[in-house]
């Protein structure tokens, strides 16, 4: 959100520079657990927390999981670690996978790794990977939409959060209430650690909505009645009063002033329409290019606009307005502001529609060995065609999911 993420939220701000500084002090790890429902402002405070754990020297690796990858085995994991290891030099990459350490290399993809190891072994080897990184310095963990991540890593998670004394390891993990979790038990793990620091993010209160409202340039001084009943449509979440607030002004002819009460008055269900009615508005290559983006998760301007069907230059000019309206977020990949929009946009895509998407997409990431996995995950989301490379792919994939100790994965695509 736009300058309003972190409204309020001075205690679980105190908490997270509380937790770096622990880290740094004592050497050992902490963990920190932030829970609450969409749009409640925990992948704010995600940013926050790798902000603050990078301007104190820690190293941040972030995360994050995904709907289309929760089936890609230890797709979090390497997210986390994969980069990173890659990165180092060949004697000392060599000497970090040695030993203990050395079935890690079935997920990090290093050479001269025979499969047959044990998910536990693997699981434990990524531990050792993650400890022999910290001799350069302590590391901060940061995996958003946690509820999404795929089974093993999930458990890899669980791993690593009871074994960090003396591990000089800040390990922050966001989910989302209601969610089915690929292993439930996972987490459950990790909450019923007595050293973890669980935090739940308050609704706002009225002044926090007025503040909130300034953010995005509407002032709401003298207006408390109708303070009040957005707080009471909202139910004070962050993301739906930003919306709503944006909706009403839009409706009132101008950001300064909310004219349109019966927006207002109208709910939170209907702001889901209002960002798809604001794509639309934008014009048809913004469509086309937020439905792939939807679809992909995130993705680089070519993928997407291959997946859109749309010249690159194109791709890019709608790109802009979509950032420009607040539909796309601001970093240089394609990703949306929140995953609220996400699903709005996707739910506004017909089932035929996506998963000729799905389709598209899979065509475009199955140029690039790098992306071949991710190719694999969308056809399993296509329709049935007759095309004899979809075959290929998905035994190419299953493949790579056995020699990397991820048997549940490897009969999802066999099958």
């Amino acid at each position: 959100m736009p300058g309003g993420g972190l409204v309020e939220r001075e205690a679980e701000l105190a908490l997270l520079d509380d937790a770096v500084q622990n880290v740094l002090r004592t050497g050992s790890g902490r963990v920190v657990l932030i829970e609450g429902e969409s749009g409640i402002g925990k992948t704010a405070l995600m940013q926050a927390a790798a902000d603050r754990a990078a301007a104190h020297g820690l190293t941040v690796s972030a995360a994050s999981g995904t709907l289309l990858e929760r089936d890609y085995g230890y797709g979090v994991v390497r997210q986390l670690l994969e980069r990173r290891v890659r990165r180092l030099p060949t004697a000392a990459r060599a000497r970090l996978l040695a030993g203990a350490a050395a079935p890690a290399g079935l997920v990090l993809d290093a050479p001269a790794v025979e499969p047959g190891a044990e998910a536990a072994a693997v699981r434990h080897a990524l531990y050792w990977v993650l400890d022999g990184l910290t001799d350069a310095g302590p590391l901060a963990l940061v995996v958003d939409d946690a509820h999404w991540s795929d089974a093993e890593s999930l458990r890899w998670l669980s791993h690593v959060a009871r074994r960090l004394n003396g591990v000089p390891v800040l390990l922050v993990l966001a989910v989302r209430d209601g969610d089915r979790l690929t292993d439930p038990s996972a987490l459950d793990d990790v909450r019923r650690l007595p050293f973890v620091q669980r935090v739940r993010p308050a609704p706002l209160t009225s002044a926090g909505v007025a503040e909130l409202a300034r953010c995005v340039d509407v002032d709401l001084s003298g207006k408390g009645a109708l303070t009040q009943t957005i707080l009471d449509v909202t139910g004070g979440n962050p993301f739906y009063v930003e919306e709503l607030v944006v909706a009403a002004a839009e409706a009132g002819g101008g950001a300064g002033e909310l004219g349109a009460d019966e927006v207002v008055r109208s709910g939170g269900q209907h702001l889901a329409g209002h960002v798809v009615a604001r794509i639309g508005a934008i014009g048809d290559d913004a469509g086309r290019l937020a439905a792939a983006v939807a679809v992909l998760g995130t993705a680089e301007l070519r993928t997407a606009a291959a997946v859109a069907a749309l010249p690159t230059d194109r791709a890019a000019a709608a790109a802009d307005r979509l950032r420009e309206s607040r539909v796309l977020g601001r970093d240089r990949s394609l990703c949306f502001a929140h995953d609220v929009v996400r699903l709005a946009v996707l739910s506004d895509v017909a089932p035929a529609a996506r998963a000729a998407l799905h389709k598209r997409a899979a065509r475009a990431l199955d140029e690039d060995p790098a992306t071949a996995d991710a190719a694999a995950l969308h056809l399993l989301h296509a329709e049935p065609d007759g095309d004899p490379r979809v075959v290929t792919v998905l035994r190419a994939a299953a493949d790579r999911a056995m020699r990397r100790a991820s048997p549940e994965q490897q009969h999802r695509l066999l099958r």
